[in-house]
């Protein structure tokens, strides 16, 4: 199954990068360049002032990516947060607070 990518530049202007298992396709229709690899992809698309913005889901819905740094520094945040509740404010959010962890973990994996 192929993943699409999005880039996009300063302006606003997005792309459309689709990665298959031997070559990536830049664009799409006439103007479509075909890259060996998702690296030579990357090394183009950063020559021409594009930056990925995120990936396209099965609905084709861009959702936006975040390091696995980023998401563990996240989940201590609402840690230290958590910590700073009240235990009332707390057993009042208990259950969000569950929620949102364990999409943040889930994202870590």
């Amino acid at each position: 199954m192929a993943k699409e990518y999005a880039y996009i530049t300063q302006d606003g202007k997005e792309i459309i990068v689709t990665e298959f298992k031997r070559f990536v396709t830049i664009g799409q229709g006439h103007g479509m360049t075909v890259a060996k690899s998702m690296d030579e992809a990357e090394k183009i698309m950063a020559a021409l002032g594009y930056t990925r913005k995120g990936f396209k889901d099965e609905q084709g819905v861009t959702r936006h990516e975040m390091p696995r740094f980023k998401i563990e520094s996240l989940y201590n945040q609402l840690q230290n947060f958590i910590a700073d509740c009240t235990f009332e404010e707390y057993k009042a959010h208990e259950q969000a607070f569950t929620a949102v962890k364990t999409l943040l973990h889930q994202r870590m994996q």
